[in-house]
């Protein structure tokens, strides 16, 4: 009989041992030592012993008190900064990545990206207030994306025509200027974008094949001045976008929105309007809109006219305090015998102006592939989205 106890005893402690290994192996982490960095690595919540080959995973990485980790996309690999000891880190990979304009959808309004169907803006009967698009607005919005090797801004998520389809894509801007050009260098200037030298010079050197077609410091464009003494620079080997590299391959051949303006003094509702009745010059880069440059202020100000509304420009990312000129043309004007046609644009002190440029500051605008998804990042300036395709 004490022996039969004593078997008992040995095998509830067998199972005790058991149920604790499992529980201890399923829910501690299981560190591995890379780089003299303590990492955990998971796959859909399982433990992994080494980082995942490329492919379409959405990745999180926590370093808690001991460093700043982000995912770096398009190297595949982790980056630490900000070491204060040492480093453990919590890297977690997760197939099926959200795709950037769903993100865009949470980020604007939750509840429509619930309850909506997300491939057509127009069917979407209780949200009718974004058939224009979703627009990042106000001062400090939380989007900044990590593309081509630098930060750019996320416009929003925009209707928009290709050669075989019209869907909504997400349209983003340089946040820095390339440099300063003119619209048209030409010895007739025009302000039709499409036939403009700027156009030509961001879609033949700036967005190009190879390192070599990318140097246009040859370009007729490639002048600050319409006397054509002011040569400017014009060699965008270094920061220009390679058509085949691995953001280039995200950039969508659209047709912009270059409708001209009936004034200065009209909505952004109204700028969206006129401005998508044109829509035949096709391209891979080009800039901003009127109606982008009134949506990124402060939702309150969408239905107020855009001519020399400080307060409004007060509330906008969009403007930095530099001239930012659109593709759109303003009615044209007579003084004296000529005559003479305007593009739409912000003014230096808020608001807005007509302008025919000599010169201002081009941040290039590209629309994305709608299969670009989220690898990592939340938005935010120091942690901008980090993308893939």
């Amino acid at each position: 009989m004490k022996k039969k106890g004593i078997i008992v005893i040995a095998i509830i402690i067998l199972l005790g041992i058991i149920l604790t290994t499992m529980f201890v192996s399923k829910n501690s982490q299981k560190y591995i030592m890379q780089d003299g960095m303590m990492l955990a690595l998971t796959l859909d919540g399982e433990s992994i012993t080494s980082f995942p080959e490329r492919g379409e995973y959405e990745v999180y990485v926590d370093c808690g008190e001991t460093a700043t980790g982000k995912w770096l996309a398009e190297e595949w690999k982790l980056a630490i900064e900000d070491i204060t000891g040492n480093v453990k880190c919590n890297v977690e990979f997760y197939r099926y990545p959200l795709l950037l304009s769903h993100q865009i959808w949470i980020d604007i309004d939750e509840t429509c990206y619930q309850d909506s169907a997300l491939d057509d803006l127009s069917s979407i009967s209780d949200c009718s207030k974004y058939t224009n698009g979703l627009r990042y607005s106000g001062k400090t919005p939380n989007n900044w994306i990590w593309f081509n090797g630098e930060k750019w801004r996320i416009i929003g998520l925009i209707p928009t025509k290709t050669a075989s389809r019209t869907e909504n894509l997400v349209k983003i801007i340089r946040s820095e200027m390339i440099e300063m050009l003119e619209y048209d260098a030409s010895s007739t200037p025009t302000v039709d974008w499409g036939s403009n030298t700027l156009y030509s010079l961001l879609n033949t050197h700036y967005y190009a094949t190879n390192k070599n077609e990318m140097n246009g410091q040859n370009h007729v464009g490639c002048f600050s001045s319409y006397s054509s003494q002011q040569k400017q620079i014009c060699d965008y080997s270094e920061i220009g976008i390679m058509s085949d590299s691995y953001y280039g391959r995200m950039v969508e051949n659209v047709y912009w929105n270059t409708g001209g303006l009936s004034s200065n003094t009209i909505t952004p509702n109204t700028a969206y309007t006129e401005e998508i009745t044109s829509q035949t010059v096709s391209g891979y880069v080009g800039l901003t809109t009127a109606s982008d440059c009134g949506y990124a202020s402060d939702s309150s100000f969408h239905d107020t006219t855009m001519s020399s509304n400080e307060s409004a420009v007060a509330t906008n990312w969009l403007h930095n305090g530099r001239p930012l000129v659109t593709l759109n043309q303003l009615p044209s004007f007579t003084f004296g015998s000529k005559i003479y046609t305007n593009l739409f644009s912000f003014s230096y002190n808020g608001g807005t102006k007509t302008t025919t440029p000599i010169s201002f500051p081009v941040r290039p605008v590209v629309y994305l592939d709608s299969s670009v998804y989220i690898v990592s990042g939340d938005g935010t300036e120091g942690n901008p989205y980090q993308i893939g395709k």
